[in-house]
């Protein structure tokens, strides 16, 4: 499976993300992937910017252009999701496992072993179409209940919350610590 480094211009907006006070309500997104109507919309960027990405990619990576966090990179699945914002449920699981596979990979490449992987929870999102961010993890960030795992292909579904994966060091070494929460890239530096 290929991955593509794209290079895309978002206003900065479009990574401001307005939270719901209505936690129970769901969120809706106005992106129309065929005609691409409301593309222009703050919470349809990474949309469009996936539909610029050649199409034999299974993941897209962007830059994030938010000034407040120059070092981060952006994985996006290809596929869309039709009407709410994308979760990683929507993403069947062979290729969710892809693309956390690619994050790790790009993680690794940037960071080496002081990578971390983000996905905020759909509540703590401003862009409709599901992505991890990638950065470097704060040191001593460790906090709350985590799971370990073997390999990518574990990392669970958070349903609505978000989720943030680690590699572990020493004797863990080679596998991922696992932490769901609402808004998880915090614990990436800026």
């Amino acid at each position: 499976m290929r991955a593509i480094l794209w290079l895309g211009f978002f206003p900065l907006g479009f990574f401001l993300a307005g939270v719901s006070t209505h936690a129970q309500e769901p969120l809706q997104c106005q992106c129309d992937h065929t005609s691409h109507a409301a593309y222009d919309q703050r919470n349809c960027g990474l949309c469009a910017e996936v539909d610029k990405a050649p199409t034999d990619v299974d993941v897209v990576f962007v830059k994030d252009n938010d000034a407040r966090k120059p070092n981060r990179w952006l994985a996006l699945p290809r596929e869309h999701a039709a009407g709410t914002f994308q979760s990683l449920s929507d993403v069947p699981r062979q290729q969710r496992t892809e693309l956390w596979r690619q994050a790790i990979a790009r993680a690794k490449q940037d960071w080496g072993d002081r990578w971390g992987l983000a996905v905020n929870g759909t509540q703590a999102r401003g862009q409709c179409h599901l992505h991890i961010h990638i950065g470097r993890l704060i040191d001593a960030v460790e906090w709350g209940e985590a799971m370990t795992v073997d390999e990518p292909g574990q990392i669970p579904d958070p349903g609505l919350l978000g989720i943030w994966v680690h590699p572990l060091s020493g004797a863990m070494s080679g596998k991922l610590h696992v932490h769901i929460e609402m808004s998880a890239e915090t614990v990436l530096a800026r």
